[in-house]
């Protein structure tokens, strides 16, 4: 993506750190699979939230804590598959 175009995709109004922040987001241009755990620190699943607003994604619930990889890695790994598939195929 050139950089004119993710800048056209900016909100007005931000401060400084929304705006940079939002040309982080604007220049994303690979598939992005947001995902927060059940009994993870609410803060993770506020920022999750905000970034897949930006986005335009929706964001993906895994059983277990921070260390879902370790405590549930199956799981995961079904959560995990269906979006593979999708940008993989």
């Amino acid at each position: 993506m050139r950089d004119d175009q993710a800048h056209s995709r900016l909100p007005d109004a931000l401060s400084p750190g929304e705006l940079i922040e939002a040309r982080i987001v604007a220049a994303i241009s690979v598939p992005v699979l947001l995902m927060v755990s059940e009994d993870g620190l609410p803060v993770f699943a506020e920022i999750a939230r905000r970034f897949a607003k930006r986005l335009g994604v929706d964001v993906a619930t895994a059983p277990g804590t921070h260390a879902t990889y370790h405590e549930h890695p199956h799981e995961l790994a079904e959560l995990t598959r269906p979006f593979l598939r999708d940008v993989t195929s």
